[in-house]
Parts: C-alpha cells; sequence; structure tokens
C-alpha cells in the first residue's frame, strides 16, 4: 500500500468498509504504516489528556518564573513522547502473544499480517481522545461501550481476511482474548497496580 493511503482515509475505511479495508492493508509490505497509525492516536491521547491536566500539574508552581516554566513544559512533552514510543514499540511484544494464541486457532499468514490486525482498535483509539477528565467521563463510558462492540466486531472480520481463519476459530480467538484481558485487568486490580475510577 502506498503513502496515498493516509492516515484519515484509513480511519474513514475501516470504521466504514472493515472488509475493503482488509484487503487494501494485505498490500502493506511491512508493518511501519500500523505503528505509525497507532503511534499518533497514542501520542495525540497523551498529548489532550496532558494539556487538561496541566492546570493541575502547575497550581502549585505558579510563582515559578518563565524560564523553569518554559522547562517544566519542555520536560513534559519529552516525557509524553517517551511514554507514547515505549507504549507503540510494547504493541509489537502484545501482538507476539496475540499471534501465538492466532495460530493455535489455525491461523495461517505471518506476524506482520497479526500486527495488522491492530488497525481494528481504531474505533478504541478514537474514543481514547476524549480527555479522562472531568464532564468529558460522562461521554467516555457510553462511547468507550460502543467503540469497543465496534472495534470486536472489526477484530473478527480482519482475522478472517488477514489470517484466513474459519469464523469459528474468529469467534474463539476473540473470546479468549477478551477473557485473559478482563482476568489480567481483574488481576492487576487487585494487585494495586491499576484502579478503576
Amino acid at each position: 500500500m502506498n503513502r496515498k493511503f493516509d492516515f484519515f482515509k484509513k480511519i474513514e475505511l475501516v470504521i466504514s468498509h472493515p472488509h475493503r479495508f482488509f484487503e487494501k492493508v494485505k498490500k502493506e509490505k511491512n508493518i511501519w504504516g500500523v505503528f505509525e497509525f497507532y503511534f499518533i492516536f497514542v501520542f495525540l491521547s497523551m498529548v489532550i489528556n496532558t494539556l487538561f491536566s496541566l492546570p493541575e500539574l502547575t497550581k502549585s508552581n505558579m510563582d515559578i518564573g518563565a524560564a523553569k516554566y518554559l522547562l517544566f513544559i519542555i520536560i513534559l512533552i519529552a516525557f509524553v513522547l517517551l511514554i507514547a514510543l515505549l507504549a507503540s514499540f510494547a504493541s509489537f511484544v502484545l501482538y507476539f502473544i496475540y499471534h501465538i494464541l492466532i495460530k493455535i486457532f489455525k491461523g495461517r499468514e505471518k506476524y506482520k499480517e497479526t500486527y495488522k490486525l491492530l488497525y481494528a482498535a481504531t474505533p478504541l483509539l478514537i474514543v481514547l481522545l476524549i480527555p479522562y477528565q472531568s464532564m468529558f467521563k460522562i461521554l467516555f463510558y457510553p462511547f468507550f461501550i460502543i467503540a469497543a462492540l465496534d472495534t470486536l466486531y472489526i477484530e473478527y472480520i480482519g482475522l478472517q481476511k488477514l489470517q484466513r481463519m474459519s469464523k469459528e476459530n474468529a469467534v474463539a480467538v476473540i473470546i479468549l482474548t477478551l477473557l485473559i484481558g478482563i482476568f489480567s485487568i481483574m488481576f492487576l486490580v487487585k494487585k494495586g497496580v491499576i484502579g478503576l475510577l
């Protein structure tokens, strides 16, 4: 797939015509287009949420000088960029584990095609652009549920198109992945690693 198949076209096509989208995506020679797509969303989401948190982050330092404030902003931008890069690179590991599960359920293609399934998360990635602050929390949860269901449907199509899986095996992979995800979150919450608000 050439560079003309740009960011916004991918968003429109994966949501409106996932069958056609995954047919086009098959032609991508490498996985860096997927990585770039995902990184843009992760970075934007972190920037938006950081901007909405900025008043809270700086209220105790309102008396600092302009130079120190500028330095604080530069460090904050560098930190956000680093975290976004780390989160994006972590997707390679997560999708490698996912690829093993897909292979168990008779996925026929290489890791490259599994990583392209990350495009299926587009509805969720869009919702994650909503700031998780104050009144926006009211919007976040219903949109998140709708986006999650849409993501599962797109993932189901992607598994059949990119990994040439049967419908039954695609459903089995999705259900098993969901269960693993839910139990992992429950475990992390119980251990205090993450908190649910």
